[in-house]
């Protein structure tokens, strides 16, 4: 619509509506009781724009004009009647006045606007009747009062009414119109009874306005904003021609106190609709978004893929979604005939007795892992968390969240088998063998017998296995397999140690060593004969394997030497002739003798300072140095550089690999300050070895603290890599320990990954950063289809638990590129570098990265 035409329709409006509230005017010819025209021009202002202020003024000025006052006297009015309702309109929209009063404080600002604005407008109004001689100073006061109240109650009477009238609000009416029609029928005698009707008779006034209340919440609470604000239009306008006539409640002797009875039931039955609507806006805009929450978690809750359930404090299931049913085979009435105890096996009694009190003490229980009993009989494998909640009813009932990780328990299983047995025979593999001796050694040193070790060779194998071809090869070694496990006791390990090698742990043998030597002689002379009649393949088959043996009680020795022991012992049966069985002998005892010298020198060179640090890359996926691994060499005066494969294992065992530690931690931080004043070099993280002894020591963490504080060096740029053998024990208190360096800035990574079964189960609690896949999987990862699942399985396992992936023993690009294939994109092995001193890392030019080498 044309900005011209609104002004003309809204100065018409204006015009009408003053016209007809001046034919009952109160204070003089200019002031009456209901002045409309104020809440048109608010409404004009808010709905249509601030540019039809000229048809206001146009209005107000032909109103006044057709008073018969003065035209300087019109204009002076019009201006106020102008800027009242304009100011009010402005502070209405800067503030974010909703016109459709859906919220209580719209009722509230639009009640102080016109409060405000129309004491402007009153202001302006009786300074030009005064000035113009028409209203004495005596009258100023009660005249401002008349007129301000007229003009606010005008505004709270009809803008609220013209801002409602929208599409939406009149379809409601529409929608309600018999009900309208009915409120009208009802309405008219009330109006008459409580506005027209006199009781003079009766001595006394009857207060019956009261009786329009009830119509007033039910034109709210029915027909909307517009019903409301219509009601008080019509219920004030009919109270004001009744008081104006003489009739009616409010009308009596005294005229103030009549006045301000009248105003104050106009102000309070429209502000008192107006806020029954805007409850009634909040109430259903509340309830809307409380309904659409609730579908949105009715949606969650119903495609969740986990398991959810509501059961009461007596496990009887009240709700479940349907991932739920799924998980445990049953249907809804089913569920609903059965309880929690129904599903859940008697072993785990005892675990649900202390999660049912973790939910009394703390509200809530879990996670934890168990199992249920579905419906065809089948265990499956969950892990479970809830909540205590309290219902509508005052009842305490239970959420759950049912979590199936069958898959998840399935890859750990494939894990496990590939990591600790081997795929050709089916028997544990060297990992599963060294495991059981330790823990056959710790058995022994508690019940007091012996145990033996018996480290079997087939005679020949190399030359029969390049005659008949690989695949016949291992045929032969699967027979071979077969008869070792027919030769022992059902608790004794037949492992595959390697290649043609095959080791035999016997436990719980006698007490005496004679008797335990005897009794493993006898089962090694039983495997000699057996092989010997063994004879496949066209009567091709080894004729003779050669046996070594070795007793053990208790951890006198570690696995590393009785391993080496039985090995020795198997190459003295060679050395014999083969086809024999041969024990650790005093000749042999010349290792042992080579192991005490090499502890002496060991302790000479830590004080002698013999021991220098080497570094090795890290790269990342395009060869640039990422950071080192520091690696201790022993430079011995005698026999040069001496590999750790030598000490460490001493060092471990007999205690020195502390102060050793504490060494190689302090001076690999210390040049880790170094290289940070070096451009190139400032960004390397530094990677140190930490000892499962170093780590279980009481003070490591304070020590570590210690060193970086003394340093100076970055925590954030070193990292600590820990083995999984660590694992085995306390493990609450390694997490503690990690933990704490953890908020200091260190990094953890786990070496050797996949070494060791204790690292599947305790992966996901542990603090970690990286796990780095150990060399022996790497080494043949090209060739052997089950090192390549494995290291496939661990980059997807790391990769899922948010844990980045260093390889190490990388000695070939085709490594390299099969790694970079399947994820990993971090490397160390000498296929980029190998172990140097300092210099060889800080001759690098700046800006320099490490280019792989053609050849390691």
């Amino acid at each position: 619509m044309p900005l011209i035409i609104r002004q003309l329709l809204l100065a018409l409006a204006y015009f009408v509506t003053g016209w007809l509230g001046l034919q009952i005017p109160y204070v003089g010819t200019h002031i009456t009781l209901v002045w409309l025209p104020t809440g048109i021009a608010v409404a004009a202002l808010l709905r249509w724009d601030r540019r039809v202020w000229p048809g206001i003024y146009l209005g107000a000025f032909l109103v006044n004009l057709a008073t018969g006052s003065p035209w300087a006297v019109a204009a002076g009015i019009a201006v106020g009647n102008t800027l009242g309702p304009y100011l009010a309109s402005r502070w209405l929209k800067r503030i974010g006045f909703h016109p459709e009063f859906d919220r209580q404080r719209d009722v509230g600002t639009l009640t102080a606007a016109a409060c405000v604005g129309m004491s402007v407008s009153a202001f302006c109004g009786v300074t030009t009747l005064f000035l113009a001689g028409i209203l004495s100073l005596q009258s100023v006061s009660y005249a401002w009062l008349s007129w301000w109240m007229g003009d606010t109650v005008g505004v709270l009477l009809a803008a609220p009414l013209l801002l409602s009238v929208t599409w939406k609000n009149i379809e409601q009416l529409k929608s309600n119109s018999k009900e309208l029609l009915l409120w009208m029928l009802v309405a008219a005698p009330v109006a008459w009874l409580a506005f027209f009707q006199t009781y003079g008779a009766l001595g006394h006034s009857m207060p019956l306005a009261f009786l329009t209340l009830p119509l007033f919440v039910w034109a709210a609470m029915r027909l909307g904003v517009t019903g409301a604000a219509l009601a008080g239009l019509i219920f004030s306008l009919v109270a004001a021609w009744g008081t104006a006539t003489g009739h009616g409640t409010f009308f009596l002797q005294d005229a103030q106190i009549s006045l301000f009875l009248l105003w104050s039931y106009m102000a309070t039955t429209v502000l008192t609709g107006l806020l029954i609507t805007a409850l009634q806006a909040e109430r259903l805009q509340a309830e809307g978004a409380l309904r659409a929450n609730e579908e949105k978690l009715r949606g969650l809750y119903e495609l969740s893929p986990l398991g959810i359930a509501l059961t009461d404090m007596q496990g009887s299931y009240v709700e479940f979604n349907e991932a739920f049913k799924k998980i445990c085979g049953y249907n809804k009435e089913e569920l609903q005939a059965l309880d929690y105890w129904a599903l859940t096996p008697r072993k785990y009694a005892a675990e649900e007795a202390r999660q049912l009190e973790s939910l009394q003490s703390l509200g809530c229980y879990g996670p934890y892992e168990k199992e249920y009993i579905r419906k065809d009989g089948r265990p499956i494998p969950l892990r479970l968390n809830g909540m205590l909640i309290t219902g509508s009813d005052g009842k305490q009932y239970i959420w759950s969240i049912v979590e199936d990780i069958t898959e998840r328990k399935l890859a750990e299983e494939e894990i496990k088998y590939l990591a600790f047995y081997d795929p050709l025979t089916h028997l544990p593999n060297r990992r599963l063998l060294k495991d059981r001796l330790n823990q056959a050694m710790t058995l022994s040193s508690r019940s007091g017998h012996s145990g033996g070790l018996l480290f079997i060779d087939l005679d020949n194998f190399k030359t029969l296995n390049d005659t008949l071809g690989h695949d016949q090869g291992d045929l032969l070694l699967e027979h071979v397999a077969h008869c070792l496990v027919g030769c022992v006791r059902e608790g004794d390990t037949v492992a595959r140690f390697g290649g043609d090698e095959f080791v035999i742990l016997l436990e719980e043998l006698s007490k005496n060593q004679d008797e335990a030597a005897t009794q493993t002689r006898q089962v090694a002379e039983k495997i000699r004969v057996t092989l010997n009649q063994f004879n496949e393949l066209d009567g091709r088959g080894p004729s003779s394997c050669s046996i070594g043996a070795t007793l053990f009680s208790g951890h006198r020795d570690s696995v590393e030497e009785l391993l080496k022991q039985a090995d020795l012992a198997m190459y003295q049966a060679k050395a014999a002739g083969r086809n024999v069985v041969r024990f650790f002998d005093q000749g042999m005892q010349a290792v042992v003798n080579a192991r005490v010298v090499l502890e002496t020198n060991l302790r000479q060179g830590l004080h002698r300072n013999e021991f220098v640090l080497f570094y090795q890359p890290q790269v990342d996926s395009e060869g640039h140095m990422t950071g080192v691994e520091a690696l201790v060499r022993w430079q011995h005066p005698e026999r040069g550089v001496v590999s750790p494969y030598e000490f460490i294992s001493l060092a471990e065992e007999t205690g020195l690999i502390l102060p050793l530690g504490h060494w190689v931690l302090e001076t690999a931080c210390m040049q880790q300050v170094a290289w940070s004043t070096r451009p190139a070099l400032s960004h390397l993280t530094v990677s140190v070895n930490i000892s499962a002894r170093q780590f279980r020591h009481p003070d490591f963490t304070e020590q570590v603290m210690a060193v970086l504080d003394t340093t100076g060096a970055d925590p954030s740029k070193l990292k600590l890599e820990i083995t999984e053998s660590l694992l085995l024990d306390n493990v609450e208190d390694i997490i503690t320990k990690m933990t704490v360096l953890k908020a200091r800035g260190v990094s953890f990574s786990l070496d050797d990954f996949g070494t060791g079964y204790s690292s599947l189960f305790y992966l996901k609690r542990l603090p970690l950063d990286q796990v780095k896949i150990d060399q022996s999987f790497v080494r043949d990862v090209l060739t052997d289809p089950n090192d390549a699942a494995i290291v496939r399985t661990i980059i997807a396992l790391a990769h899922t638990l948010g844990i980045s992936v260093i390889a190490e023993g990388v000695e070939t690009k085709a490594q390299r590129d099969f790694l970079a294939g399947v994820g990993c994109h971090a490397y160390q092995g000498y296929f980029f570098g190998r172990p140097g001193p300092v210099d060889v890392i800080e001759r690098l030019p700046e800006g320099c990265c490490f280019v792989p080498c053609d050849t390691p």
